[in-house]
């Protein structure tokens, strides 16, 4: 199905007809069914406009500057979930509604990063222990173990979401202070 034609092209339309075009021509310049080209004709001789009608679905229930407000809000407050954002830029719609909103944005729903940002002092601390411990034999490194912490809670305690466009991963805004969760424009600290 073609796209729909702007105003301007239905402006162009209307001038190549009052130049003597047939409706036939015009058409075919412009690769649309004769009945369309008429369609417009009429209309400007009628209403002397080239306006489009509103369609006939349901009108959205935000403007675009709630969108705006909602979509900034999960901007500068990654971590929050839509459900906050709803909550707290009071956003008319429901949250089903919101999560479209967001679905249509650049922003998209992503894990968190977990792994601590490397800067120049880790990357010479590592750089430090892999040379301390080179030269041990495999029974040192046999008796070795590593431990990770474990936090146990009584409520969920799942993977943290964290709103972002895409690729911007390890972006981190510089008036954020980093934490151990690593996320876009964001940190949460545990």
């Amino acid at each position: 199905m073609p796209r729909q034609l702007s105003e301007v092209e239905k402006a162009q339309i209307v001038s190549r007809i009052e130049e003597g075009w047939s409706i036939r021509a015009v058409a075919q310049l412009y690769n649309r069914n004769k009945k369309t080209i008429l369609k417009i004709k009429q209309r400007w001789e009628q209403e002397d406009s080239l306006k489009r009608k509103i369609g006939p679905g349901r009108p959205k229930l935000t403007n675009p500057e709630q969108d705006a407000a909602f979509l900034g809000y999960l901007r500068n407050n990654p971590f929050a979930t839509v459900r906050d954002a709803v909550i707290d830029t009071a956003f008319p719609a429901s949250q089903p509604t919101a999560s479209r909103r967001v679905m249509k944005s650049e922003l998209k729903c992503h894990p968190a990063a977990k792994k601590m940002f490397l800067n120049e002092e880790r990357r010479q601390s590592r750089i430090i222990f892999a040379l301390n411990y080179i030269y041990r034999n495999p029974q040192f490194w046999n008796r070795v173990i590593f431990t990770d912490e474990k936090t146990f809670q009584l409520t969920y305690n799942g993977q943290i979401r964290v709103y972002r466009p895409n690729n911007t991963r390890m972006e981190i805004c510089p008036e954020i202070i980093r934490g151990q969760v690593i996320g876009n424009h964001g940190v949460k600290k545990r």
